[in-house]
């Protein structure tokens, strides 16, 4: 790794150079699809913790986009990325129809009641 990154430096090192301030702040990247074994997982932790040369991201078992998001977070804009599953979202909903129409609430998400009865109860015209 380490002679890799010294020779990427080396051969982009005009480029670089043009950045000015901002030169410092180059990162190398590795990241593997395979799942780690606990030894790599060690071995992955120690390559980011070297701040020798560049800074570095490496990540194993990056297989798809929230994979590879996340092993970029980063270098990435700020983002927000809310993770919630069915019942928090479900139990989400349940408190705005509370909030919003508290006498229709309990019938709303109810599928024994049909959406004409919720509807009433919501003070639709009939």
């Amino acid at each position: 790794m380490e002679i890799v990154e010294a020779a990427l430096l080396r051969q982009h090192a005009p480029r670089l150079q043009t950045a000015g301030e901002k030169a410092w702040n180059v990162y190398c990247v590795f990241l593997c699809s395979a799942d780690p074994t606990p030894i790599e997982q060690h071995e992955i932790d120690w390559i980011e913790e070297n701040q020798e040369r560049t800074r570095k991201i490496a990540a194993a078992g990056i297989i798809g986009h929230d994979e590879l998001v996340n092993a970029l977070l980063p270098v990435l804009p700020l983002q927000y990325s809310a993770m919630l599953s069915a019942e928090d979202l479900t139990e989400r909903l349940r408190k705005r129809i509370t909030t919003i129409a508290p006498e229709a609430s309990a019938a709303a998400l109810d599928e024994k009641v049909s959406a004409t009865e919720v509807a009433r109860l919501l003070g639709a015209p009939t």
